[in-house]
């Protein structure tokens, strides 16, 4: 499939070819993005429990006099992992779409001339 498109040839322009190098270091961004989420979703940690939490984090709380300190920061441990999860879902469908969008862009500007985009369609006979 790639051998009707010339990204780097002779016959380009300069800022085609940086455009071209541009491109490609985004798809490489976007790919790396993806994979990152992508193994964030799948192996996430698991969530402590509260008194996992108060053991490593709440040893401030003897020398405080507020005795619900550790409790609203376990409140907000834990809202912080449901919305991380949220983030990593939307960066990944942004990141997906960057691939799909800078990919066909990339495609398009260096498709030779004269080609026909059924003919990368068609199974070779």
């Amino acid at each position: 499939m790639l051998k009707n498109f010339s990204f780097f040839n002779k016959d380009k322009d300069l800022i085609l070819k940086i455009t071209n190098a541009v491109l490609i270091i985004w798809i490489l961004g976007a790919c790396t993005v993806l994979y990152v989420n992508v193994s964030n979703l799948i192996f996430k940690e698991k969530a402590s429990s509260f008194e996992i939490y108060k053991t490593r984090y709440c040893y401030y709380e003897k020398e405080t006099s507020e005795e619900n300190t550790c409790e609203l920061d376990y409140q907000n441990y834990i809202y912080y992992r449901d919305n991380e999860d949220y983030n990593n879902k939307k960066q990944l469908f942004i990141a997906f779409g960057n691939i799909i969008i800078v990919k066909s862009v990339l495609l398009l500007l260096n498709r030779k001339k004269g080609k026909k985009w059924i003919y990368l369609i068609k199974k070779k006979t």
